[in-house]
């Protein structure tokens, strides 16, 4: 069968799935659900009101500027809106395409690291794992981050290979859409450059600075439209969200350390005369404030620093979930069981292959978030497009391993 039918076979298979998880759990038409926690909400409700012209604000009477929310998922959303009209189902299919979407990108990549067959292999599998699809129902920044960061390391990998400025602008501009989508992936393109800059091959130095240099730029410009936006609502530099600091003290507090069942995590609801819930202050003035009782807060639990470190990497790998949704646990659970193990085998036989360095970059700023802030499912699930890849060339060394080709004994 020919490469364009078997890519248009599984887009069509990732589609059909997210298309009859959608119908027969949510609703095609039907509103994101407030009991999966209220970030898909806000970005519904945000992408509403820029449609409807009341700007990137949650509430359409106060109209108080929104800095909490990184706004690529809104955005994205009010582009469609404003084409289709404002309907969730209009919301619903977008994200059943990414999501599907995304498993073709995934082709691309598995080809170029490990040929045609893995490329297969690695879209194949993604468009099953359910913990991809899952988020397909939902309107969470997971789905479009996916696909964006996914372009980001395609276009890494092509800017190296072929030295090239055009791909050096698209790797930046992915990078500052994946920044925009979640904040914390500002981060991405300078931890791939540093990664770059260790794995470089002799006499690419010079090269490689510019290429860099050009993504950056790139990059800049992607973001700095966002930046000045922030800086006028604010008065201050804001470069995507203020929503850092609330995160970061509801996962470093005198609840979570006590509460065997949160540690590791983060509380929703904390004491109320906590900073969050003070009226006095603006929401810039609130984030650097949560930041600085957190940071005051690990001062004085230094001993208790590695605990908490610990289990945050616990709840960030753990195919043991503890949510309401016993059948997410069940199915969730064990796929990424099953894939764990090829995910890890993966990573470790390809640390040396320059090839994977952006495909390294990203699992090193998942794990650098989880330690910084907390553990969760959805800081992995949010990169299955590269554990995936990951555990795609695990399954390639162990076939190879077990079944050598041509009857030739497996090397040791």
């Amino acid at each position: 069968m020919p490469l364009k039918w078997k890519l248009i076979l599984i887009f069509i298979l990732a589609f059909c799935i997210r298309l009859a998880m959608n119908v027969i759990f949510q609703g095609i038409d039907s509103p994101p659900d407030l009991g999966m926690g209220p970030d898909h909400v806000e970005y519904e409700q945000l992408a509403r009101n820029v449609i409807n012209g009341n700007g990137y604000v949650l509430d359409q009477h106060l109209k108080v500027p929104n800095t909490l929310r990184a706004p690529g998922t809104s955005l994205l959303l009010a582009i469609f809106y404003g084409i289709f009209g404002i309907h969730y189902y209009v919301a619903r299919i977008l994200f059943i395409t990414i999501s599907s979407l995304t498993c073709i990108v995934t082709y691309f990549l598995g080809a170029k690291l490990g040929g045609r067959k893995m490329g297969i292999a690695a879209a194949l599998i993604l468009a099953l794992y359910p913990m991809h699809f899952y988020y397909s129902m939902h309107l969470f920044s997971e789905v479009p981050f996916a696909f964006f960061i996914s372009l980001a390391i395609l276009a890494a990998i092509l800017m190296r290979e072929k030295k090239s400025v055009f791909f050096a602008v698209l790797l930046g501009l992915f990078s500052g859409m994946s920044a925009l989508t979640r904040s914390l992936a500002i981060f991405y393109l300078p931890a791939y450059i540093l990664l770059l800059c260790l794995f470089r091959e002799k006499g690419e130095s010079r090269t490689l600075i510019k290429l860099s240099a050009i993504s950056i730029v790139s990059f800049t410009l992607c973001i700095s439209p966002w930046v000045v936006r922030n800086y006028i609502v604010t008065g201050h530099i804001v470069p995507v969200s203020t929503h850092g600091g609330v995160t970061f003290l509801g996962a470093h507090n005198e609840i979570v350390l006590r509460d065997p069942a949160l540690i590791g995590y983060y509380a929703e609801k904390l004491d109320d005369k906590s900073v969050l819930y003070r009226k006095d202050m603006t929401v810039y003035a609130k984030d650097r404030e949560a930041y600085r009782a957190g940071f005051d807060f690990l001062k004085e639990h230094l001993s208790d620093i590695p605990r908490l470190e610990l289990m945050k990497l616990y709840r960030a790998i753990t195919p043991f979930y503890n949510t309401p949704n016993k059948m997410f646990n069940l199915i969730g659970g064990v796929s990424w069981l099953i894939l764990m193990p090829f995910a890890f085998l993966g990573i470790i036989i390809t640390l040396k292959n320059r090839s994977f360095v952006p495909l390294l970059a990203a699992v090193a700023l998942t794990l650098a978030v989880v330690l910084f802030f907390y553990g969760d499912h959805r800081f992995r699930e949010a990169i299955a497009p590269v554990l995936v890849l990951y555990g795609s060339a695990g399954l390639f060394f162990c076939g190879n391993y077990v079944l050598p080709s041509k009857g030739q004994p497996p090397e040791r």
